[in-house]
């Protein structure tokens, strides 16, 4: 058969010329297939082809989680913070607590006997002073060497029910400290109960206050009194002299038949307004230091 009829006969049944090559190249190999090692190709060919890139898509994060993410440690490490600081603020405030329930400058003059601080807390000899809330008897040490007189309690110690404020308190302390008299004291009023006149007293109000004063100073049995202000220093040494003529020096007064030193002075409250007068304070608490037994 030619070539030409060859191949209408292939065009005729739907086979390419190629396709019959193909087919009797492969029957020629069949047999020459056998005993030949298996050719095994190279999985990595040399010329890698590049992979395509697969990009996986992001979840999409709105502002409000963004910040959310961000700032959550943040937050965390703050609220951490405070709470140390609060817990700090917290420790720092029961030590203190606890220093000034121990204190002898707050605490009740519980060593007299209770038929004197019964008697000052029911008193009910002044009318013009029955608002008070507090008949504050004093407070400190009941066997000091310096017995404190100072001016009737003013509002803010009527309603705490003890002398000497958060101001004048830290004040005060550090008057003592200078001569190492710490709690060597008793503080306590020319008279024991608010009005609402204040600071202003009468005569007949120091003279029903004066039997419980002193009786007080007769059970502490000090080795000097120190009066704080002018009222309390012309009452106590029954003197019209001036302030600065009673200070400076010492005065003798006699009490229930024995006699007692007395040291004029500033009150802490007045040595706050004029802290200029602290040097001459500090000379006449030089005074009461060589007057301590």
């Amino acid at each position: 058969m030619n070539n030409n009829l060859r191949q209408q006969y292939l065009d005729a049944i739907g086979i390419q010329s190629w396709q019959l090559k193909s087919a009797l190249d492969n029957e020629r190999l069949d047999g020459l297939d056998d005993g030949l090692p298996e050719i095994v190709e190279d999985p990595q060919p040399l010329i890698q082809e590049p992979q395509p890139v697969v990009q996986v898509p992001q979840p999409v994060v709105s502002e409000s989680q963004s910040f959310k993410n961000t700032s959550q440690p943040v937050i965390t490490e703050a609220i951490d913070q405070i709470l140390d600081k609060t817990q700090e603020e917290k420790s720092i405030k029961e030590a203190v607590k606890e220093s000034v329930q121990d204190s002898t400058i707050i605490s009740e003059d519980v060593a007299f006997d209770s038929e004197l601080v019964r008697a000052i807390k029911n008193c009910k000899q002044c009318s013009s002073r029955q608002t008070r809330l507090n008949a504050v008897s004093g407070q400190g040490n009941s066997n000091a060497s310096v017995f404190v007189i100072s001016e009737p309690p003013n509002a803010e110690e009527d309603r705490s029910g003890h002398y000497l404020t958060e101001q004048t308190m830290p004040l005060f302390e550090s008057m003592l400290q200078s001569i190492n008299a710490n709690d060597d004291f008793f503080f306590t009023g020319i008279i024991k109960c608010y009005s609402l006149t204040d600071y202003l007293f009468s005569e007949d109000e120091i003279s029903h206050c004066s039997s419980y004063l002193h009786r007080q100073i007769e059970q502490t049995n000090p080795s000097v009194l120190l009066v704080l202000g002018a009222i309390q220093a012309q009452s106590i040494l029954r003197s019209k002299k001036c302030f600065n003529e009673l200070r400076g020096k010492i005065h003798y007064v006699k009490i229930n038949d024995k006699e007692y030193p007395v040291v004029v002075t500033y009150h802490p409250a007045y040595l706050l307004r004029n802290p200029l007068y602290k040097r001459e304070a500090l000379k006449d608490l030089i005074m009461i230091k060589n007057l301590i037994k």
